[in-house]
């Protein structure tokens, strides 16, 4: 999809404007420039499942795009982004059209650990998959005709993995996980989506605010992304006041022009101002400006926004909340709910018997940040029960309780003797909502107490109180001392309590009374999108809240046969869940309960695949700001298989195909695999076969897995198909920090075919890799190594990836090259020490080297006496920071 017209154009227009014009176009308020057909226009907003209004107007809901990704379907997805590009150009034909058409979508972080707290938003730990169902994604929004139906924004670029302290710290991420997983997901959306815009992250890469990293222009270059880069939001703020990167706006913004942003989210005034002190101070120059404006107005001017007539103009208020795009939200939940497990083959269960539904997530609907209002609100049990009828009973599982207030915490309302329903997540904290009003308790911003609104939905969740074991209440400080700060993640519990909690109807103790009346029970669980995780806020472990876990306990003491339902949005540890069936789906998808019943009564089959690996009570845990995979031992391509309880890509259905035949053709990097698959069942069976590149016995590398291909197929009663699968071996190769370049090293290399990452029905052995080439040391920098311990990547402002080497700290460098001549290691350092130079290959030491305090670099030689291939070791007691390795003449 060319749009070099559009370029040509918009160069043409910023010849014309005027400086001032040129500046009001640098934030994403938009002004507006007359002469040109160009009216005021704001870029951004959300679209993550659905084009988000959290105020006033309603729009088709999808679940939550953890959902999306475990559709394993980039043909399902183009139609779900279709439907929320039409509504969002529906909105903009219809509200004047200043809005909507540059929303920041999808969220394609790889979700490499589970406890991240937006793991709701992205597309799973794999960057193939990711790249190709958020692919799906980006040419639903985008369209194929000659104008944009909406510009993709790909975000966050890159390593936004963690949310504690995500404005103020950077992430270390090594050359090697660099290119083979954390920028992949970017080169699939630009090389092969052509997605017109991204989103920077908050944090910082190897010492680097991401709004100014070399990175940013390079995959401009490298990628040929031709559209707009665009800051996240408030991030100019965050760089100056909790990063201090730099201490003026000025600084900043100039930085960010040059590495290649081109449009900042903050405030307009403070942008503008900021761009016209670095014109003066002499930071930036015109051309700089001009650059950035020429490609977020070429986006522009292909979503036609200088008064071109395009396809899209009759679009309306009617295109919004159909009935088809209903129907795709319950496909979409058919094809992303995962079947974990169906013990005897439970489900699907029969319409005509009697069932119970019961579980905290049973009867609410609940919203994660990025959601839409949806067309409805539906709930499992209403679901249900429109489909059952008098086949179906719900029982409220929360308890009720009478709360004593404390004369310390005033109230708004006349709170005493109300009865409030109590909603308990994680780590202690609840919400009250009172039985009558349906309204929720909260502690309000003058520290009263008062009923809000009926649903907790907000930045700051004030409705969330701490309870401990005695029946005590606790309110939350709600305490912004950074920008960038929630009411949980910094919360402490404020002394002394609100007040004391009355148990007077155990939520529990109603469903045991009701349970061995029904042969079956569906209870429903999960979180809730505002709490215990979320945007700035982390999880901690892996747990499902303790008050579900304990009410599957006692139904398993029953005679009812139990169905768990966990509505979600991160994988939970399950194996002290007794269940007979379970099921996991996303929230925030409208007709959810319609959905859900449909699946669980067999009218859809649940033919979803996990996207992440559910790791077991014993994963290791490893620090959740490393972002080493290879040496954390994460995602499917490097777990341990005793540490999985359900794998990457697993997802059961209603029936089971059979994989009879494979074979593969390899013509250079092109592979071909294919398949047979037979579907024994008397009705039709959707599976996803799916083919990974195992490799092992790589040298300084651990084993490795990848997903190469998959294809989501739907076989007719009885039948057999044949599918082919093509894979571009290209995209799977390692890197080589040295050499700079992309290989498959010397290993055993298989094919191993399945429904499952674990699942090798069929293994292929794959002639594949050559030796890494020796090295010839010239000029190396010294973050190219192959191993490490104990070490940090930082950067200056005027130099980009410095090796620091903490305490017993060490780098290894294989298959070094060394001429005679002196090897030369630049350094800087704040105290006295050496360092140990070793060859790992003889295991013989080469030389001790020592260095002074001092933090100007200096540079250490080691005489070599003889051309030879070293694997280079260098170790240090002391702290130190390395820049590169030489060779010098004799």
């Amino acid at each position: 999809m060319s749009h070099s017209w559009a370029r040509q154009q918009a160069e043409t227009i910023v010849a014309q404007l005027t400086l001032a014009e040129k500046i009001s176009l640098l934030s994403t308020s938009q002004s507006p420039i007359p002469r040109f057909n160009l009216g005021e226009f704001h870029i951004g907003g959300e679209a993550a499942h659905g084009i988000v209004d959290r105020q006033k107007y309603q729009t088709t809901s999808f679940p939550i795009p953890l959902t999306l990704s475990q559709t394993w379907n980039p043909t399902l997805m183009e139609k779900v982004g279709a439907v929320v590009s039409d509504e969002a150009r529906a909105l903009y034909n219809t509200t004047g059209r200043q809005a909507w058409l540059m929303p920041w979508a999808p969220t394609v972080d790889l979700e490499r650990d589970p406890r991240w707290g937006r793991n709701e938003e992205g597309y799973g730990e794999d960057p193939y998959l990711t790249g190709q169902v958020s692919g799906g994604l980006i040419r639903g929004f985008q369209g194929s005709a000659h104008f944009l139906k909406m510009a993709a924004a790909p975000k966050h670029f890159f390593a936004n993995n963690n949310e504690i302290n995500r404005g103020s710290t950077s992430n270390t991420v090594i050359p090697t996980m660099k290119h083979e997983y954390y920028l992949k997901p970017f080169i699939f959306a630009f090389r092969d989506n052509h997605a017109q815009s991204m989103m920077t992250a908050y944090n910082g890469i190897n010492g680097i605010p991401a709004m100014q990293s070399p990175e940013i222009q390079q995959l401009k270059d490298q990628w040929q992304m031709d559209g707009c880069v665009v800051t996240d939001g408030g991030a100019l703020t965050l760089n100056l006041e909790d990063y201090h990167y730099y201490d003026q706006p000025a600084a900043a913004v100039a930085d960010a022009l040059r590495k290649g942003i081109d449009c900042f989210v903050d405030d307009k005034d403070k942008v503008e101002t900021a761009a016209r002190q670095a014109l003066t101070q002499g930071l930036i120059n015109e051309q700089d400006i001009d650059r950035a404006v020429t490609n977020t107005l070429k986006v522009r001017l292909e979503l036609g926004q200088n008064g071109a007539t395009t396809p899209f103009d009759s679009l309306n208020r009617n295109d919004i909340g159909t009935e088809a795009h209903d129907l795709l939200v319950q496909q979409t939940y058919a094809e992303g709910t995962v079947l974990l497990k169906n013990q005897g083959n439970l489900l699907p269960l029969d319409p005509q018997q009697d069932v119970l539904v019961t579980g905290p997530l049973a009867d609410r609907f609940v919203r994660d940040w990025y959601a839409t209002i949806p067309e409805n609100r539906e709930t499992v049990q209403a679901g249900i029960g429109h489909l059952l009828g008098d086949h179906c009973r719900y029982v409220n599982s929360n308890d009720y309780a009478e709360l004593t207030f404390a004369s310390t915490y005033p109230t708004n309302d006349k709170l005493n003797g109300h009865v409030f329903e109590v909603e308990r997540w994680n780590q202690n904290l609840v919400f009250f909502r009172d039985q009558q009003s349906r309204r929720y308790l909260r502690l309000n911003e003058q520290g009263q107490l008062e009923l809000g609104k009926t649903e907790v939905y907000d930045w700051i969740v004030r409705e969330a109180f701490y309870l401990d074991g005695a029946g005590q209440f606790y309110a939350l400080d709600h305490n912004f001392n950074a920008s960038d700060i929630n009411s949980m993640s910094a919360a402490g519990i404020l002394k002394p309590a609100v007040g004391t909690v009355k148990i007077v109807d155990s939520g529990q103790a109603r469903v045991q009374a009701l349970a061995n009346d029904f042969p079956t029970v569906i209870l429903v669980g999960g979180n809730h999108p505002l709490v215990n995780a979320r945007e700035t806020e982390d999880r901690s472990n892996l747990e499902l809240p303790a008050e579900q876990v304990q009410l599957a306990q006692m139904l398993a003491t029953t005679s009812a046969q139990v169905v768990t339902l966990i509505v979600g949005g991160y994988p939970f540890l399950t194996d002290q869940l007794p269940t007979q069936a379970l099921l996991f789906t996303g929230y925030a998808g409208q007709s959810l309960g319609t959905a859900m019943a449909k699946i669980i009564f067999g009218q859809l089959a649940p033919t979803g695949k996990l996207s992440q690996t559910w790791y077991g009570r014993n994963w290791h845990m490893p620090r959740l700001t490393d972002y080493d995979i290879e040496k954390t031992q994460r995602t499917y391509q490097y777990a341990l298989l005793e540490q999985i309880a359900y794998p990457f890509g697993f997802g059961l259905t209603y029936g089971q195909v059979q994989l009879q035949q494979v074979n593969s053709q390899r013509a250079g990097t092109d592979l071909t695999v294919r398949l047979t698959l037979t579907n024994p069942e008397a009705y039709a069976v959707t599976e996803t076969p799916q083919v990974y590149l195992q490799a092992s016995g790589i040298a300084g590398r651990a084993n490795r897995k990848q997903l190469l291909a998959f294809q989501k197929t739907t076989l007719a009663a009885g039948a057999t198909k044949q599918l082919e699968l093509t894979v571009d071996l290209n995209d799977f190769t390692w890197f080589d920090p040295q050499s700079q370049q992309f290989y498959f090293p010397e290993a055993s290399y298989h094919l191993e075919v399945g429904f499952a990452a674990t699942d090798a029905q069929q293994r292929l052995p794959l002639d594949l890799g050559v030796a890494k080439p020796a090295h010839p040391l010239t000029n190396l920098a010294a973050v190219n190594f192959d191993e490490y311990h104990n070490i940090e990547i930082t950067s200056k402002k005027t130099q980009y990836q410095l090796l620091s080497l903490g305490q017993d700290g060490y780098v290894v460098y294989r298959d070094l090259e060394l001429h005679r001549g002196h090897l030369a290691l630049v350094l800087s350092a704040r105290a006295t020490g050496t360092l140990t130079l070793t060859d790992l290959r003889t295991n013989q030491a080469l030389g001790i080297l020592h260095f002074h305090d001092q933090e100007q670099e200096q540079t250490l030689r080691l005489l070599i006496p003889e051309n030879k291939t070293v694997d280079l070791k260098i170790e240090t007691a002391i702290p130190v920071i390395l820049t590169r390795l030489s060779r010098e003449n004799h």
